[in-house]
């Protein structure tokens, strides 16, 4: 080894840093039954972006914001447009009209 070489790499190890100076120790975390909602106020409640989800101790997956927009995307039925008034009547309407025995009024 040359001496710019040692030089080099004790320079790298003097001012190498490892994974322990740059990993969070206290760790938030979520399980797989936790409810979307609530790793959304997690995320946002604590400025992250990544959520791990552990079974039992061990790490089973990752949920990030791009996952929650994906699930809200992806979901119609949370997102249907409630039925107006009057097609809430004529429901009803065409309903009543299929008993028997009755009339509407209106």
């Amino acid at each position: 080894m040359t001496a710019e070489e040692t030089l080099a790499a004790e320079y790298v190890k003097a001012h190498a840093r490892k994974v322990a100076d740059v990993t969070t120790r206290d760790v938030i975390t979520a399980t797989a039954d936790t409810p979307l909602h609530e790793i959304a106020v997690l995320l946002e409640k604590n400025s992250i972006k990544r959520v791990p989800i552990v079974k039992n101790g061990q790490l089973v997956g990752i949920v990030s914001r791009a996952n929650l927009i994906q699930a809200v995307a992806s979901t119609r039925k949370g997102l249907e447009i409630p039925l107006s008034d009057t097609t809430i009547r004529d429901k009803l309407l065409a309903h009543l009209k299929g008993r028997r025995g009755h009339t509407p009024c209106c």
